[in-house]
């Protein structure tokens, strides 16, 4: 996974493939991780938005589940 700005790019490591670039609601992304399970990825914005991803079901739509301001 990548992010630039209000853009998360996720890849296909085994192929290096781009699976999807998604923008995002939110402002600046200052910090991102996985969970322990692989599935979910939480993004932290600059102003301390909180916002968790189903990395499996990704598609062209928005990913986002949940943030908390």
């Amino acid at each position: 996974m990548t992010s630039s700005e209000n853009v998360i790019s996720l890849w296909d490591v085994a192929t290096n493939q781009l699976i999807t670039n998604q923008i995002v609601n939110q402002s600046k992304i200052v910090s991102m991780s996985l969970d322990s399970s692989g599935y979910k990825l939480i993004t932290l914005g600059e102003k301390g938005e909180v916002m968790i991803w189903d990395v499996i079901t990704s598609s062209n739509n928005s990913l986002a589940e949940t943030c908390i301001n």
